[in-house]
């Protein structure tokens, strides 16, 4: 019988098929060799490059010194392990005709897309904790209340968690196979995008023209602002000029009921940046 993942490359047929003058379907080849290439490795390699950072930039502490010594040590016996590992697939296993995607329900583009989202993650996870360490070791944080206009944040909550539902309403859409669904869907997610940076450009105008200005000199309080409300504010534009790009790819029919994954990814890349602000308005605005 044709195993499942070889199945699905060749079409079903492993007779002619060998590597190193071995018949994949040979006994103690493929079934002793199937699962071998699954590895912890890289996980530790990365974990023991990680406290070695940390080590490293915290060597002004009594504590930095030893953080970095244990992680040299898990990267010396990740690198160690990994070198094993390869040796022992070189010399003891044949060598194999392709490797298995591991996730074959998911299509590459997409997971593609949960990569890059885990980076974003990685990325605004830093800013964020940035922030709340600065500003709970500044001895003269602004009460938000005195700067910021409760009115206008709560504005562009409720539009961007609005822009959400016609996002999934467009994903539903052409799941259905309904182009006008897929572009009012998302067209009315555009205009919320529009509405949100035009409510955030009339905040920024507002605080620049202040009797005391909060502009981008006005000290750390507004720096920290400014760039992470900023930051934020260029993936809503980057998110409304590919809603724009869908948009024109649908009207001329290049989405269909069996073909829309880039909508989709679409869909993932804006409910993380509605998710985004939902962590920023409490921070900046009510805390």
């Amino acid at each position: 019988m044709t195993p499942e993942w070889l199945s699905g490359i060749t079409g079903g047929s492993t007779a002619h098929l060998s590597a190193g003058g071995h018949s994949l379907t040979d006994s103690g080849y493929s079934a002793g060799h199937e699962g071998g290439h699954v590895s912890s490795r890289p996980i530790s390699l990365s974990l023991g490059g990680t406290v070695t950072i940390l080590g490293l930039s915290l060597l002004g502490y009594s504590f930095g010194l030893p953080i970095m010594i244990i992680g040299g040590v898990i990267l010396i016996w990740a690198v160690v392990g990994w070198s094993r590992d390869d040796l022992r697939e070189k010399f003891v296993f044949p060598p194999t005709v392709g490797e298995r995607w591991p996730w074959t329900d998911v299509a590459k583009l997409k997971f593609g897309m949960w990569i890059f989202l885990t980076t974003e993650v990685v990325v605004f996870g830093s800013i964020l904790g940035s922030y709340l360490f600065i500003r709970a070791n500044f001895p003269n944080w602004p009460n938000p209340a005195e700067i910021h206009d409760l009115g206008l944040g709560l504005t562009n909550t409720i539009v961007l968690l609005t822009s959400s539902l016609t996002v999934v309403l467009a994903v539903h859409s052409i799941r259905d196979g309904h182009q006008r669904g897929l572009v009012l869907g998302l067209t009315a997610t555009l205009l919320l995008g529009a509405t949100f940076m035009a409510v955030k450009a009339a905040e920024w105008w507002e605080l620049f023209n202040e009797a005391i200005p909060f502009n981008f000199t006005a000290g750390l309080p507004a720096s920290v602002y400014y760039f992470t409300t900023g930051l934020h504010g260029a993936h809503v534009l980057g998110g409304m000029i590919l809603a724009a790009y869908l948009i024109r790819k649908a009207l001329n029919g290049g989405f269909s009921k069996e073909n829309y994954v880039g909508v989709e990814n679409f869909g993932l890349y804006w409910h993380f940046v509605d998710i985004l602000w939902v962590f920023i308005f409490p921070l900046f605005y009510l805390i």
